[in-house]
């Protein structure tokens, strides 16, 4: 004979079930926001229920709420991550051996971003077995453009105009990052242009580095971009060159991608 199951369990299935309710409540009225007496009442709920569960998906960036100017509940940055988490599966799944060779050869750290609007989202990450804890950052976790190695990458070898775009509507954003600067960004851009590869010194996390490649199509243009990271200790210039090295013969070795799927 099979228990019934307890009665806190049957709580929190039932609070799931409602807080899904809310989720898809949400999804279905995304472009113009929707209000919270208006959730209750396509969902059921009462309004204190509503805002309960709501308060506790906007804490996992399930749902976003505009708390300035709408007062309205939008989908959040986590469930976009994992949609487009979804929707790159093929890619990371084909790239998860190339960046699994480069951190091998380097004893770093390997990350593979990709563009999406005015972000980089992390894809992929592969740890060296001994590199030193604390850094690895969760899969799916965007950057403004103009914030990592990667990113500084991908915006040296777009178009000009592009990547100004980008960087003036990412500017009120920088200041987070260590008091990073439009100016600085810029000039990291145009040492990449220069030099063929991004590079940052502690501006994601504290003590470390990083070098980003980019990854391109058949037609030439930046699709993705791999990071390589390590610690300041560690990558003196002989080691951040032979990193570059080894991370351009695995680029050079995969040859071009095409991410089919990108959001425009």
């Amino acid at each position: 004979m099979i228990d019934p199951p307890a009665p806190s369990q049957t709580k929190g299935a039932q609070s799931l079930h409602r807080a899904m309710q809310l989720l898809a409540a949400v999804g279905e009225h995304n472009v113009t926001g929707i209000r919270l007496t208006e959730l209750a009442q396509a969902t059921g709920l009462h309004v204190a229920t509503a805002h309960r569960l709501l308060s506790a998906l906007v804490r996992e960036q399930m749902v976003a709420f505009d708390v300035h100017y709408t007062k309205r509940y939008f989908l959040g940055l986590r469930l976009h991550s994992l949609v487009d988490l979804a929707r790159y599966s093929a890619v990371r799944a084909r790239l998860r051996e190339f960046l699994a060779a480069i951190v091998v050869e380097t004893g770093a750290i390997a990350y593979l971003y990709v563009p999406l609007l005015n972000d980089t989202i992390a894809l992929d990450v592969v740890e060296y077995p001994r590199a030193p804890r604390g850094l690895v950052s969760e899969i799916g976790r965007r950057l403004p453009m103009g914030v990592g190695a990667g990113s500084i990458a991908l915006l040296a070898a777009m178009p000009d105009a592009r990547a100004r775009r980008l960087v003036s509507a990412n500017a009120a954003r920088y200041d987070e990052y260590s008091g990073l600067t439009e100016a600085a960004v810029w000039r990291s851009i145009e040492e990449a242009r220069a030099t063929g590869y991004g590079i940052t010194l502690e501006q994601v996390a504290r003590g470390y580095i990083g070098i980003g490649l980019v990854i391109r199509n058949d037609r030439g243009e930046a699709e993705a971009a791999v990071t390589v990271v390590g610690t300041v200790r560690r990558m003196t210039p002989e080691h951040t060159s032979a990193c570059l090295a080894i991370a351009r013969r695995h680029i050079d070795a995969l040859g071009p991608i095409d991410l089919a799927a990108r959001p425009v």
